[in-house]
């Protein structure tokens, strides 16, 4: 996303292993002198008064229980600016008939975090609003054959 936009500043948020890694890839792709690190498990960061114009939490809400769930989404709306998006392309449980690769994937999420799980669209959307954020919309990533989509919501200006 920062090489649509040259002002872009992107600032990661997570831990030590995961920030060495995308260190590494900003540097691979000549962003590292618009790349910031904060490391910091993202449910427990402190980022004061900054606020952003995007926040995005890669696939990190089935990865929680729903109270850890909550308070990242918590955070990530106070750290957004008002007009801002808070982005979550994840796992979601939709209306329709899933396939092995989507069905392995939610499973794989079940076993692989200890209280995560794989929430529906509307829990998720309860989930966002909870948070304070609006406009809530849901999409499935065509390319995804595990069958990730994405969740936008807006924090009001």
């Amino acid at each position: 996303m920062a090489h649509r936009d040259a002002e872009a500043t992107v600032v990661a948020v997570d831990l030590r292993s995961q920030i060495e890694a995308a260190r590494t890839m900003a540097e691979s792709i000549d962003l590292s002198d618009r790349f910031k690190t904060i490391e910091s498990d993202p449910r427990q960061v402190d980022l004061g008064d900054a606020t952003f114009d995007l926040v995005v939490l890669p696939q990190l809400l089935s990865s929680f229980s729903d109270d850890e769930a909550a308070d990242l989404l918590s955070i990530a709306s106070s750290a957004v600016g008002g007009g801002g998006r808070v982005v979550a392309p994840d796992l979601y449980v939709g209306p329709g008939k899933t396939g092995l690769k989507e069905t392995l994937a939610r499973l794989t999420v079940h076993l692989a975090t200890p209280a995560g799980r794989v929430r529906d669209l509307p829990e998720s959307q309860l989930m966002f609003t909870t948070a304070g954020l609006t406009s809530v919309q849901f999409t499935y990533l065509a390319a995804s054959e595990a069958g990730l989509a994405m969740i936008v919501a807006e924090k009001k200006a």
